[in-house]
């Protein structure tokens, strides 16, 4: 396993020109000990993960596309609904609350070999700093990616991780 992690041009990530297939978004609400979470999944990823399930369990299975958890301090992260979900978010108090954002991205992509590829991108926005990570299989899926154009290479080599 490889990871590297890149900059993100965060004009050409917006380009509405641009193409993104999300398949999974998570947005964490951080105030004092007391965390919420909205997790909304993708089209293709909710419509994949319905047909695993129903194929598994043998019956036509459909899963919510979106998940609201709540939680405090190391407690097990409790389930809620909307509507609770906008209520204890009208409690936090918006000045000392930190917002994240992740999403994961499928990126799909003609590498250097000129080989169909796929790769999943995991985006973290926190404080309008936005921040790219892949995981690559291994090293010759990294020196034959070849990167969307809002992807900045860092020059720090020590974001290379390899693992056995």
């Amino acid at each position: 396993m490889i990871l590297v992690t890149y900059g993100i041009d965060k004009t050409l990530y917006d380009d509405p020109s641009v193409h993104h297939n999300m398949a999974l978004i998570t947005t964490e609400y951080s105030y004092k000990t007391k965390k919420l979470v909205h997790i909304q999944l993708g089209q293709r990823f909710h419509d994949r993960l319905n047909h695993r399930l129903s194929c598994r369990l043998g019956k036509n299975v459909e899963s919510p596309s979106e998940h609201f958890l709540y939680k405090k301090g190391r407690d097990k992260p409790d389930a809620l609904t909307r509507s609770e979900f906008d209520t204890k978010l009208k409690r936090f108090d918006t000045k000392q609350t930190e917002k994240v954002l992740e999403i994961l991205e499928d990126y799909c992509y003609v590498d250097i070999n000129k080989q169909q590829n796929m790769i999943g991108i995991t985006i973290t926005i926190k404080r309008d700093n936005m921040t790219a990570i892949i995981d690559f299989k291994s090293l010759a899926q990294y020196q034959s990616f070849v990167p969307p154009a809002w992807l900045i290479e860092l020059d720090c080599k020590s974001d290379l991780l390899m693992e056995d």
